[in-house]
């Protein structure tokens, strides 16, 4: 057998061929139960998760334009029109991305404040 940088052959017998190991190892392994197997814990801290991540996208005019008027129409952003249209599809959309986040002042309630 060749030695290769240094390490030792494992055996100096003969191999087997495919079909003998398969023969060698099926009926033991039959009995063998499933491996049980536990799901790794998250090793990042759920509050570090939801911190929301940019993301840019590239859109035909037409569709931007399309994607602006409707937000525009129903008093939102473009980002949670997005949002939405993920959720729609079946992705996990959190509730948070799907409120508009734009800080926004009431003029009439600052308007009352004054008198």
């Amino acid at each position: 057998m060749q030695r290769n940088k240094g390490f030792q052959p494992i055996s100096t017998g003969s191999r087997l061929s495919g079909d003998a190991l398969l023969r060698a190892v099926e009926t033991p392994m039959a009995t063998v139960p499933p491996a049980a197997v536990e799901l790794a814990q998250p090793t990042v801290p759920a509050k570090q998760s939801q911190k929301a991540v940019p993301f840019m996208l590239r859109l035909a005019p037409m569709v931007f334009q399309a994607l602006e008027e409707a937000a525009e129409r129903e008093g939102t952003t473009m980002t949670v029109m997005i949002a939405r249209a993920l959720r729609d599809a079946g992705y996990p959309v959190p509730e948070a991305d799907l409120k508009d986040r734009r800080r926004r002042r009431d003029y009439a309630a600052l308007a009352d404040q004054a008198k």
